[in-house]
């Protein structure tokens, strides 16, 4: 197959990540894939098999112009956000949406999100652009909006590089207190000024004896005012494998996931997740502690509980690993987005 990935930036975040495993994974299996960024900017490992090219218009604009612009004669064209599967499905009749999450969540202007509704009904709704889901809470989302089921291969995680490693250094460095791992991401659909305030209600209680731990965006220095607080910044996935296996606790107050990768990992590795609503496949006391969406007294609260309560603690340590390990496999995900392009060619003729 010559199949060609799509996207406007290759970055360091979740769904960057699934984007090139699918792309890596097609161009080692001897497809001919290529990939064309705007921008490229990522920890994550292209694979030498997958031609890399660059769209050199410059900005946003650009990458939609040269979508528009161009018949890329593949076999299967993969964008993974609706504004660029619409555009590339006008000269180009292979296109496949990867959503993975809902567009009109990515933005907070009443207007665009009004244009990504419209997009999204016109593009499966109505011209009917093959799609698949990350979760199965996405695409319900997706069927009440658009009128269309849509099929559903769910991310998986790579089990021989997420698993419980804990860093002796990174242990020590703790100086005996525990540390809370934060994703820093300032999209606001990430929540991470819900966990600046999950720190603060904690203020009062108990921060003489944690520590916060970032990995993402570099944060300012005085960002957790009174809190020792240390910034791994990006790191790649051997790095925060061990990072997640000595942090005590993952704090991830999310909006909205389409599916949420980084708790899972933190699960494979053994870290207990306190979580939100939004996360499709944390179960409250079963994988992890969860609360609604925005209730930062809760998600407090399930972090104090996590604290000084090790039978909780670790069975959420336990589950959340087994869980991991037996729902979501990385290759299982792989297989699956193979075989469905393998369908979309032939039913395209």
């Amino acid at each position: 197959m010559k199949i060609i990935f799509y996207r406007h930036a290759l970055l360091s975040r979740g769904g960057d990540k699934m984007f090139l495993f699918y792309a890596n994974n097609l161009a080692e299996k001897g497809h001919d894939v290529t990939l064309y960024c705007n921008t490229t900017a990522s920890v994550f490992t292209i694979s030498p098999a997958v031609h890399l090219k660059q769209v050199t218009w410059p900005g946003k604009m650009g990458t939609i112009l040269f979508a528009l612009l161009h018949n890329f004669g593949a076999d299967v064209i993969v964008a993974d956000i609706i504004p660029l599967a619409v555009t590339l499905s006008l000269r180009n009749s292979q296109c496949l949406y990867l959503a993975q999450d809902l567009d009109t969540s990515y933005y907070t202007s009443p207007l665009l999100i009004g244009l990504m509704r419209f997009l999204l009904r016109w593009g499966i709704g109505k011209k009917k652009i093959p799609t698949i889901a990350v979760s199965h809470a996405l695409a319900e989302e997706l069927r009440q909006l658009t009128g269309k089921a849509v099929r559903v291969i769910c991310n998986g995680i790579d089990q021989a590089v997420f698993y419980r490693q804990p860093n002796a250094e990174l242990i020590a460095s703790k100086m005996g207190k525990k540390a809370i791992l934060i994703h820093a991401r300032t999209d606001h659909r990430k929540g991470f000024n819900l966990a600046c305030q999950v720190v603060r209600v904690l203020n009062n209680q108990t921060l003489a004896d944690l520590v916060i731990w970032t990995v993402g965006e570099q944060m300012t220095a005085d960002i957790f005012k009174g809190v020792e607080h240390r910034d791994f910044g990006y790191v790649d996935e051997q790095q925060l494998r061990q990072i997640m296996s000595s942090a005590n606790i993952f704090l991830y107050p999310s909006r909205h996931e389409g599916f949420g990768l980084f708790p899972l990992e933190a699960m494979a590795c053994g870290c207990p997740v306190v979580t939100t609503s939004a996360v499709p496949y944390a179960n409250h006391g079963e994988n992890a502690l969860v609360a609604q969406v925005e209730d930062c007294d809760t998600l407090a609260k399930h972090v104090l509980e996590l604290l000084q309560n090790p039978s909780i603690y670790n069975h959420l340590s336990q589950n959340g690993k087994q869980f991991a390990q037996q729902k979501y496999a990385l290759s299982e995900s792989t297989q699956q987005f193979e075989s469905t392009c393998i369908e979309e060619i032939k039913n395209d003729k």
